[in-house]
């Protein structure tokens, strides 16, 4: 009797472990499924950061080049406005 029971207990054990180990093996796939995908997602999102700094650089080299524009138009201005007021 208590022999049988031994025989029961083991397979029990046996079919659970399988389970787990079968349950284990699904659970790794879809976890390294999952970085992968967060991997993919990580390298545009620095692809784009990258394009965004590069827009930003141009847009500051491309301001400070306006600004120039700007303060050499203001000094024509005042300067062809000065000539005018003396003829």
């Amino acid at each position: 009797m208590i022999e049988n029971a031994y025989d029961i207990l083991v397979i029990v054990l046996s079919i659970v472990l399988f389970i787990f180990l079968v349950v284990s093996i699904v659970v790794a796939l879809l976890v390294a499924k999952l970085v992968a995908s967060v991997r993919h997602i990580i390298d545009k999102g620095v692809l784009i950061a990258d394009k965004a700094e590069s827009a930003v650089d141009s847009l500051q080299r491309s301001a400070s080049v306006a600004g120039a524009a700007k303060l050499l138009g203001g000094f024509l201005t005042m300067f062809h406005k000065s000539n005018k007021g003396s003829k």
